[in-house]
C-alpha cells in the first residue's frame, strides 16, 4: 500500500500556478522534441531556494539535505528513528493534462523507509504516487488515483544507482507510470487540475533498527 503524505502539512502549502525552474544542469532527455520544460531541478543550487517548500517532517532524527558524495549533487533523505516522515513539495503548480514528470531515485541500505514522489492536487491530496520500499521484503508500489499496479514490479538492487520514475498524462486524461522507460501501469480519467510534485521518505514502522537512505535527482516537468 502506498503510504503517501501527511496532508496536514500539505494543505498549509500554497500552490503557485506558474512555471518554474530549479537548479540548472544536465539534460536527462525529458525536455526534448516539442515538449515545453516547465520545471527542471538537479539540486546543484541552493535548497530549498524558491523552487521548493521548506522541508516538513514528523518524528525525530529526520534529515533532508543536498548530498554531493557521489559526485553529482542530489537531495538526500533519511531518518534515525521511527515512525517518521520527511519531504518537500514544488512551490509551483502545473497543469496536469498534458504533463510528464520524471524523477531519478536511488536507495541505499535495506532498512526501514519508503522513498517516493507523489502528484498532489490543488487541495494537497495525493492523486498519484510511486514508492520504493527498501526493507525486506522490498517492493515498488505505483498508484494512479485509487488503482495500484496490477502486476508486481522487480525491485532494483539497493545500491544499484539511480532509477528513473516517470509519470505521464495525456490531453484526454490517460495516465501512466514507467520505471526506467518500461510501462508499469495505465489508468484513464485522470483529472484536469493544477498539481504539484512532492518528494518524500515515509517510515511507518515503530521498531526499526536501521533506516534506508534515499537520493532524488533530475526532477523534470514538461508539457506534454
Amino acid at each position: 500500500m502506498v503510504r503517501c503524505g501527511r496532508q496536514s502539512f500539505l494543505l498549509a502549502l500554497a500552490a503557485l500556478a506558474i512555471p518554474a525552474r530549479g537548479g540548472g544542469g544536465g539534460d536527462d532527455g525529458n525536455g526534448g522534441g516539442n515538449a515545453q520544460v516547465l520545471f527542471k531541478e538537479d539540486f546543484s543550487g541552493a535548497f530549498p531556494g524558491t523552487s521548493w517548500s521548506a522541508p516538513f517532517s514528523t518524528g525525530s532524527g529526520t534529515s533532508i539535505q543536498i548530498d554531493s558524495s557521489g559526485g553529482d549533487a542530489a537531495l538526500r533523505m533519511t531518518t534515525t528513528d521511527d515512525p517518521a516522515f520527511v519531504g518537500t513539495t514544488t512551490s509551483a503548480s502545473f497543469n496536469s493534462r498534458p504533463m510528464t514528470v520524471s524523477v531519478k531515485i536511488s536507495s541505499t541500505g535495506s532498512g526501514e523507509g519508503s522513498g517516493g514522489f507523489a502528484i498532489l492536487d490543488h487541495t494537497g491530496a495525493s492523486i498519484a504516487a510511486a514508492e520504493w520500499h527498501a526493507a525486506t521484503p522490498s517492493g515498488l508500489t505505483f498508484r494512479i488515483l485509487s488503482a495500484v499496479n496490477p502486476t508486481p514490479v522487480a525491485v532494483p538492487l539497493a545500491g544499484s544507482g539511480f532509477h528513473t520514475f516517470t509519470f505521464t498524462v495525456s490531453d484526454s486524461g490517460e495516465a501512466s507510470w514507467k520505471l526506467d522507460g518500461t510501462t508499469v501501469m495505465t489508468q484513464s480519467a485522470f483529472p484536469s487540475d493544477m498539481v504539484r510534485v512532492q518528494l518524500y521518505d515515509n517510515v511507518s514502522s515503530t521498531s526499526g533498527s536501521s533506516f534506508a537512505l534515499f537520493r532524488f535527482d533530475d526532477v523534470t516537468v514538461t508539457s506534454p
